[in-house]
């Protein structure tokens, strides 16, 4: 009878060092691509502002509605705008924030209306009041029926909005 051999168990091995040569020179082409990539671009130019929209001071059908806030005087001098308005004032004419203001306002607005069909209005109001503070002044300039406002923002001098 023939013996059997046992065989001995060959060991197999993967030889990764080739596909790991071919990895890191695929990053090192992604690498160099997308920096290539980036250099080709066109630099950025920032656009160039447009001349302000603003309207001047002196337009004949213009009128300027003040929503005047409640200033409080602080124990050292100091002074603070309040989130609420005491009066709405019209060339010159103070008209408090009430119901019955509301309504002289309306009132005023539709007479100068009538004068001047083509009238706008200048809305300024504190940004520290708040929007139920400002609403019925709106309300009653388009109960006039005025259909253009002007919402108007003082600008400081850096040109942010104060």
């Amino acid at each position: 009878m023939a013996r059997l051999r046992h065989r001995q168990s060959a060991s197999v091995e993967l030889n990764l060092t080739s596909m790991m040569d071919v990895v890191f020179l695929l990053i090192i082409f992604f690498i160099l691509v997308t920096n290539f990539a980036t250099a080709d671009l066109p630099p950025m130019q920032p656009a160039e502002p447009r001349p302000s929209k603003a309207t001047d001071d002196e337009r004949p059908y213009a009128r300027i509605v003040n929503v005047v806030p409640v200033v409080e005087t602080l124990p050292d001098g100091e002074t603070k705008t309040l989130r609420t308005a005491d009066h709405v004032l019209l060339l010159g004419q103070k008209y408090p924030l009430n119901e019955v203001g509301i309504k002289a306002l309306t009132a005023r607005l539709k007479r100068i209306k009538q004068t001047l069909p083509d009238l706008e209005i200048d809305l300024r109001a504190d940004r520290a009041l708040a929007n139920d503070q400002v609403e019925p002044v709106m309300k009653a300039i388009t109960a006039a029926g005025i259909s253009r406002i002007n919402i108007v923002a003082l600008m400081n001098r850096d040109g942010e909005q104060e």
